[in-house]
């Protein structure tokens, strides 16, 4: 199984923060690096919502069949200016 070397620099500090709470040095580098992924996973997860927001909206505005629409079909509201 592949064993990435610990950048050398990183070694001082995480050596502290493994005393500080009193746990193993693979316990809190597994830790800090679940973290770092569960965030990624997150904003990816984020960005994915947005993509698919923006895309939505712009079909709606597009009346979904790529002209544009003069009023809001849902609440009847002259479309905003572009």
């Amino acid at each position: 199984m592949y064993s990435p070397k610990i950048k050398e620099d990183y070694i001082p500090r995480l050596f502290r923060l493994k005393r500080q709470r009193q746990i193993p040095m693979t316990k809190l580098v597994n830790e800090i690096i679940g973290d770092y992924l569960k965030r990624l996973e997150e904003a990816e997860r984020e960005n994915r919502a947005r993509e698919i927001t923006l895309h939505l909206l712009s079909k709606d505005k597009k009346g979904g069949n790529g002209h544009e629409q003069s009023s809001d079909s849902r609440a009847g509201l002259p479309a905003p200016p572009s």
